[in-house]
């Protein structure tokens, strides 16, 4: 989903017919609306959050 690129954003009502997404999370006990989501490839992951740790 991301192309080129190694990470994408996306609102929700552009990739709902395509994946199972769900319209609100909960956080802290408290209910989120949520808008859009990022995909990224694994490449991402291991630079910006993994090897962070």
């Amino acid at each position: 989903m991301c192309g080129d690129s190694s990470n994408e954003f996306y609102e929700i009502e552009a990739v709902r017919s395509n994946l199972l997404v769900a319209g609100s999370v909960v956080i802290g006990g408290r209910s989120r609306r949520v808008t859009k989501i990022m995909t990224f490839k694994m490449s991402w992951l291991k630079n910006n959050w993994a090897d962070l740790i």
